[in-house]
């Protein structure tokens, strides 16, 4: 890990799309995650950037009942997010 790196956070109720950083356990400075939750939980509105070692925001998921769908794309890859509504 050099200086200033963030370990990727564990998500309570969600998941960090950890294939998008090569399965490692770190991210570099100024970078951002990508996470999605689990059915029931939305993210959170923050987006968590990498600042010197530490994260701006927490990566949340936190109870919703909404339904929406979330694209991004990055390095020619699509990722699509559904959330569903909670039961």
């Amino acid at each position: 890990m050099d200086v200033g790196d963030c370990p990727l956070p564990v998500v309570k109720h969600g998941l960090v799309f950890s294939d998008i950083y090569g399965n490692a356990d770190t991210t570099s400075h100024g970078q951002t995650i990508y996470y999605t939750c689990e059915p029931g939980y939305v993210n959170g509105t923050d987006v968590p950037r990498c600042n010197n070692g530490t994260w701006t925001a927490g990566a949340l998921c936190t109870p919703g009942n909404t339904i929406s769908v979330a694209r991004k794309q990055r390095s020619g890859v699509w990722h699509v997010v559904v959330r569903l509504k909670k039961q």
